[in-house]
């Protein structure tokens, strides 16, 4: 299996890159300790959710189910959350998570080109960070229309051309060749084309930005952020390792820190259309 068929193959990353939490944690660490913006990333998603109480909620691929660990307090009263991923790993560390968090969640491992529920089931849906992963995103987008409500509203995050470009340079100089098959798989679902994929699935689209940067001022999280990459777990050797030590080094000495460029949104989708 090459490097490009593991970006998007279901069954690689339930058993190897998303068997469990570790990989996830290792790449929300750089963020979350060295994001440079006016808000932190979960809070921004929820508050463009605007639930409202009572409704119906599903999350596909919700990972370790940060977005709403982050904002627990903040869920409106009656809200039911039917949290998926593919990975049982995932939905283990998800369930554990929110076990005493007061709120009615369901964990059910699900596969988003496949989701086990009847038509017009949720107001909202959310996938965030993910559809870059799915083999085929048309089904998938059939999928979340067939379940949402005819007044129901789509969420998906995803990252632009330029996000963690200086992350990616060091990949492209130290992981050839040249670009990575991760750099190219991800853009599959992007804040650049994202839109035409999803216009045949719904009538209204907005796309938010979120305005931010990464100011890194030690080495250790970056070099655990490129091994928890698919294309890091086997390209990271101890001599890759040396290059990338000396060559970060080199600018936190200069400049009190090691600068990565993000770019990162948030689809919002509504007025879905169904295909039958």
């Amino acid at each position: 299996m090459n490097q490009q068929n593991k970006f998007e193959n279901p069954e690689f990353l339930k058993t190897n890159q998303y068997k469990d939490a570790q990989n996830l944690k290792a790449r929300i660490a750089l963020h979350s300790r060295y994001t440079v913006a006016k808000q932190d990333w979960s809070p921004w998603v929820f508050d463009h959710l605007k639930l409202k109480s009572g409704e119906q909620i599903l999350e596909c691929g919700g990972g370790s189910g940060l977005l709403w660990r982050k904002n627990i307090g903040r869920i409106p009263a009656g809200c039911q959350i039917t949290f998926t991923d593919l990975s049982a790993g995932m939905i283990a560390e998800a369930q554990s998570a929110l076990a005493e968090s007061g709120f009615e969640f369901s964990f059910q491992t699900a596969d988003v080109m496949d989701l086990p529920f009847p038509d017009h089931s949720f107001d909202v849906v959310v996938a965030n960070h993910m559809l870059y992963h799915v083999p085929d995103r048309a089904q998938a987008l059939a999928e979340i229309t067939r379940v949402l409500r005819p007044t129901g509203r789509f969420f998906t995050a995803t990252n632009g051309k330029n996000h963690l470009k200086e992350l990616l340079e060091l990949g492209v100089n130290l992981f050839p060749p040249a670009p990575t098959p991760q750099t190219v798989s991800r853009l599959r679902f992007s804040l650049e084309n994202g839109r035409g994929q999803l216009e045949p699935f719904f009538k209204q689209i907005q796309l938010h930005l979120y305005n931010s940067h990464l100011a890194v001022s030690e080495i250790d999280p970056i070099l655990n952020y490129l091994g928890s990459t698919i294309d890091g777990q086997e390209a990271l050797t101890s001599e890759r390792q040396s290059q990338i030590i000396e060559q970060i080094s080199k600018e936190i000495r200069q400049t009190g820190s090691f600068y990565i460029s993000k770019s990162s949104g948030m689809f919002e989708a509504s007025q879905p259309i169904t295909h039958l």
